[in-house]
Formats: structure tokens, sequence, C-alpha cells
């Protein structure tokens, strides 16, 4: 039985949107990733599972699921693991606006890791990283212009680096950080741009993860 490719189609069906089967197989894959302890499929079952649940209005499950990829984490000494549990809780408190506790658990993510993490572009890690979950904190708690020129930065880096999943994620905050501080057309342009991209990998939730700013 192959986990990690059953992790990544799962991930795609997430990504298209097609939540409930792709619940069925992340649950399936839970426990051999638990008894596996290999870092990108663990992390990705436990983030996902808990975006399914935080997204059909069920926090505590949420929340839950990321407790227990904590557990899991320590378990195997994968510290990479305890830090996207924090990362994802700081996505999803910044999704109810809950900016203090953003922001503490930000600090809990914040590692020298993450250069490592970066460097070795880890797939699980792609997307939800301290840099984008740093950036994403500034746009929602009114510092969207401090996020523009970072953003730009990473974006250009991604793109050369041909990380296109990466490159999409940051396209679309850099169009709510320009949405944000009043350049709408900019926005719009980014935005666009962003979709036309998403349409061809037909992905839906790296934008409805951001939330109702862009709608």
């Amino acid at each position: 039985h192959n986990v990690i490719l059953s992790v990544l189609i799962a991930e795609m069906l997430y990504e298209a949107d097609e939540c409930a089967q792709a619940e069925q197989m992340l649950r399936t894959c839970m426990r051999h990733v638990n008894s596996q302890g290999i870092a990108d499929p663990l992390i990705t079952v436990y983030v996902l599972l808990s975006r399914i649940c935080a997204s059909r209005g069920e926090p505590a499950r949420a929340n839950d699921l990321l407790a227990q990829l904590q557990i899991v984490g320590r378990k195997f000494d994968l510290p990479r693991a305890v830090l996207s549990a924090h990362l994802e809780y700081a996505r999803q408190a910044l999704l109810c606006g809950e900016i203090d506790n953003a922001k503490k658990h930000l600090l809990f993510a914040d590692s020298p890791l993450w250069q490592h993490i970066e460097d070795c572009a880890f797939i699980a890690n792609d997307t939800a990283n301290y840099s984008i979950g740093y950036l994403r904190l500034l746009i929602r708690s009114g510092s969207a212009a401090q996020a523009l020129a970072p953003l730009r930065t990473q974006l250009e880096k991604a793109e050369r680096e041909q990380r296109h999943r990466r490159a999409l994620k940051l396209r679309i905050l850099l169009a709510d950080a320009l949405q944000c501080t009043g350049a709408s057309k900019q926005a719009m342009r980014h935005l666009n741009l962003a979709l036309d991209k998403a349409q061809a990998e037909g992905f839906v939730r790296t934008f409805l993860e951001e939330g109702e700013s862009l709608t």
C-alpha cells in the first residue's frame, strides 16, 4: 500500500473541492501515517482533515486534529509536524478574525528550522510555512502595505524556481494585500492571473482557504 501516493491523490481531491472523497481517503491513510512517522504525509493528512472539519463548521474537531498532529509529531521527533500544527492553528484563527490567537500560534511556529525547510522545498510546507503565515497575518491585521514588497520578492523567487503551487498562493495573497491597500486594479490583475493558473490545474481550495476577502 503506497500511502504517499494515496495522500497525494487525496490532496488533489481536496484541492478540487471534492472534500468528502478526500476525507475518506485521508482517514484511511491516517493509521498508516501514525505508524510510519514520515513527516510530509503525516502533516498533510492531519492538516487537510483539520481544514475540512473547519470548513464545515466543526472548529473543535479541527483543533483536535491539530493537537493530535503535535502529539504524533513529538512521538516521532518531527519538529516540522509540531510547527506545521501551530501554523495551521494561526491560519484558522485569522479566518475567524482572532488576531491575537493567530499571533500566539505564529510565535510558537517561529523557528530557525524554516530556513532549512524552505531550502529543501518539502511538499507539505510548500504553501504552509512561517513566511507565508507571517505575511498573511500582516494582511489580516491591518498592515497589508508591509506585506507587499516581501510578497513580490517571494513570488518572483517561486516562479523562478518553478514552484507553481507556492507561486499561486503568493499571488493570491499579493492580490489580497493590494486590495487592502486600495490598489484595486493591480489586485484584480493578479487575481485574474491566479484564476487562470488555478483553472488549468484544477485548484479551488487554495482560494477558499483565504476566506471571503477576495470575493
